[in-house]
């Protein structure tokens, strides 16, 4: 089998507004991350019969999947948002993405990402817990400049360490299942609002509102869909965002309370103890960098 060399092909931070792509597929790994938004992933399969199967996957902000190459696929968009795309090939399957990995220097360090591809899925989804947000800008930033034709003696350096940082980054990441099993509008529309508005003041009432529902049936269909209230959704994207501000940011435990919604420093220490079993502070200095640490693009150092 043919190792193929990862060459970029398609590489954007998009800018997104509600709709539908059209049905496609490509000889490209496509990784998909969501900045901000809701982006449900429709995948197209077929059983031993030959009858097509339609999957859907909600990607939320903060989160990422890999699409398999050659996988029939189109994103509907239930908000308007941001995501990055990153297209690497051309590779024509997910055993030639193995392969790859198992070359060069970091292999030992890909084992976990190598099992995951190796499952019959046609995508990996994952919640970025090892900021593979900014490894993802960074590469998509220096890829820009190569096509602006602006001289870098550093290129090909800079470009192998940024994808190995990628790979080894998403071997961090928790992985995530987000099948969607709803059929009702009221649920969609719920985890959409949540999803734009979380990081405010926001209320069940006001989720219950913009649905159209009473929040007796908000819950309902949440817990339905989620196994979570609506109030519970919420607390976990703001714990989510104040984990990755700890791990990502200098700011103080007062000011991520404030980015993450809350408006008393109590109430976020409680939530924040309850999810984590160890405060804000706590966590922090427990966090230590494990792969790449970056002053900026042209300095990186592994640990």
């Amino acid at each position: 089998m043919s190792v193929p060399t990862l060459t970029p092909f398609t590489f954007t931070r998009r800018q997104r507004t509600k709709g539908i792509t059209d049905l496609h597929k490509h000889t490209t790994l496509e990784i998909l991350y969501v900045i901000n938004g809701i982006v449900i992933l429709e995948v197209y399969t077929a059983d031993n019969d030959g009858m097509e199967i339609i999957t859907e996957t909600a990607v939320f902000a903060g989160q990422f999947v890999y699409i398999a190459p050659n996988c029939k696929h189109r994103q509907r968009s239930e908000t308007d948002g941001e995501c990055f795309v990153l297209e690497l090939g051309r590779v024509e399957t997910k055993a030639q993405l193995v392969e790859f990995l198992k070359q060069g220097i970091f292999t030992k360090n890909f084992d976990r990402l190598i099992d995951i591809l190796s499952k019959n899925t046609e995508t990996s989804l994952f919640l970025d817990s090892a900021n593979v947000n900014g490894t993802l800008e960074r590469l998509i930033s220096l890829l820009y400049n190569k096509s602006q034709n602006k001289q870098d003696n550093y290129f090909d350096t800079e470009y192998n360490l940024l994808l190995n940082d990628l790979f080894l980054k998403t071997c961090q990441c928790e992985e995530a299942s987000n099948k969607l099993h709803w059929t009702n509008y009221h649920s969609r529309s719920a985890i959409a609002f949540i999803e734009t508005k979380y990081s405010t003041a926001i209320t069940v009432q006001k989720i219950a509102t913009f649905a159209g529902i009473s929040t007796v049936r908000l819950n309902q269909i949440l817990k339905e869909d989620f196994n979570m209230s609506a109030w519970e959704i919420v607390q976990k994207k703001r714990l989510q965002l104040a984990e990755k501000l700890l791990n990502t940011t200098e700011y103080g435990a007062k000011k991520i309370a404030q980015k993450c919604g809350y408006t008393s420093m109590n109430s976020f220490r409680a939530a924040f103890v309850k999810q984590y079993g160890k405060s804000p502070a706590e966590y922090r200095k427990s966090c230590k960098p494990q792969f790449a640490v970056y002053s900026n693009i042209g300095t990186v150092k592994y640990e």
